[in-house]
């Protein structure tokens, strides 16, 4: 009877061993499954926050409030099962904090709160939860953590366009130390005028094709191409660090066409959106959206505009009127097409001065910016770009 006992009693044992083990097993099978949930959940929320980050890089430190709070947001819009995703904004930017900006290069990314170079944002979030089966074997809860990084590079905003012959100074996008300055998005404009308004000595036609004055016939082929979008004829199309002639005198041909032009863009109904740095709307209405060389000029502006200049920059212009001999395009008390504007004193405040001399073409920068830096040129890598993408 002993002897037949004990091997019911090693069966026993060993059922119970393989019992504990396959238990193990399934365990750890499971929570590891939990794991990898859990990390991909956290990876979506990092992901989000670091694209909506990026999303609201701009010209300069001006943007790094709206940034650090769109990554917060986003990340907590996306929780995990065990809870909300909370990134801590950390505003002091240390290397090891959940939310922080920085350059992306050549596959690294440094930690930086230089605003002129700053394109990329990367977020962290760990989290711990409980086991299941685990516990077995002493393991209680276990850790996962997950990081993402998104890029935000400037956009060729002349990519399928044909620049408009007009360079604008770009003052309103450097400040006094010549770094690249978000104070120009949503700033009106008024330019090309034959007359001494102050302020008014902004700009200056443009040869986008090299040094020499751009002459009426050739302002005029520029203009119809800008107004088309197709068939630009520029052989060696305009790069930042290039000089361009311009001259700021007035060229009545070349004002007449880009009244003709304006109407049309006018009367076709597209609506264009300008926008200041913090988002708020300046301009919503109908127009004609063009892109400008922006050159070097004094800051401010004084005397002529002529010569050769070194064009910093590209910028999107939506023009809102043209005034010819002191008559405007279009009147907006009579036009169909009354634009919804909130801030637009630039539509109308030139419309009545009677001044047959007075000729000019007023609207509003955006934000849409691209400075296109050659190497060591210098300049923003981020321009409130709409072309995001996670690197890691």
């Amino acid at each position: 009877m002993l002897q037949t006992g004990k091997p019911r009693g090693v069966v026993i044992l060993f059922g119970v061993f393989v019992v504990v083990i396959l238990l193990a097993v399934g365990g750890l099978a499971i929570d590891v499954g939990s794991m990898l949930t859990e990390r991909s959940e956290l990876h979506r929320a990092t992901d989000a926050g670091a694209l909506a980050g990026a999303g609201n890089l701009g010209l300069d430190a001006s943007a790094f409030p709206a940034v650090r709070a769109a990554a917060v947001d986003f990340g907590s819009r996306n929780p995990s099962r065990y809870g909300p995703v909370n990134l801590d904004p950390n505003w002091s930017n240390a290397a090891n904090g959940d939310v922080v900006l920085g350059i992306w290069n050549a596959g690294t990314f440094t930690p930086s709160l230089d605003g002129s170079v700053v394109n990329a944002v990367q977020c962290r979030t760990s989290k711990t939860f409980p086991t299941s089966f685990l516990r077995i074997i002493g393991l209680n809860s276990l850790n996962m953590s997950a990081y993402s990084i998104a890029v935000s590079n400037p956009i060729n905003v002349l990519e399928g366009k044909c620049p408009f012959p007009v360079g604008m100074s770009a003052c309103s996008f450097f400040n006094a130390d010549g770094l690249p300055s978000s104070d120009g998005c949503g700033r009106a404009v008024t330019f090309i005028s034959s007359t001494s308004n102050p302020g008014s000595n902004t700009a200056a036609w443009v040869n986008l094709e090299g040094t020499d004055t751009p002459t009426p016939p050739y302002l005029g082929d520029a203009l119809a191409a800008a107004a088309n979008g197709t068939g630009c004829s520029v052989s060696d199309p305009p790069e930042v660090g290039d000089d361009r002639g311009v001259n700021n005198g007035m060229v009545q041909s070349a004002l007449d066409d880009a009244e003709k032009y304006y109407k049309l863009k006018w009367a076709d109904g597209t609506i264009h959106t300008v926008t200041r740095n913090d988002g708020t709307t300046v301009y919503k209405g109908p127009g004609w959206e063009v892109y400008v060389p922006l050159i070097e000029t004094d800051c401010p502006v004084a005397g002529p505009i002529s010569g050769d200049r070194g064009i910093k920059g590209f910028a999107r212009f939506v023009i809102t009127q043209v005034v010819n001999h002191g008559v405007c395009a279009e009147d907006p008390s009579t036009s169909v097409l009354r634009p919804t504007i909130d801030q637009d004193k630039m539509f109308t405040s030139q419309c009545s001065t009677g001044d047959p001399n007075y000729r000019a073409i007023l609207g509003y920068f955006d934000c849409n910016i691209d400075f296109k830096a050659a190497p060591g040129n210098g300049g923003p890598r981020a321009v409130l770009s709409d072309r995001m993408r996670l690197v890691r």
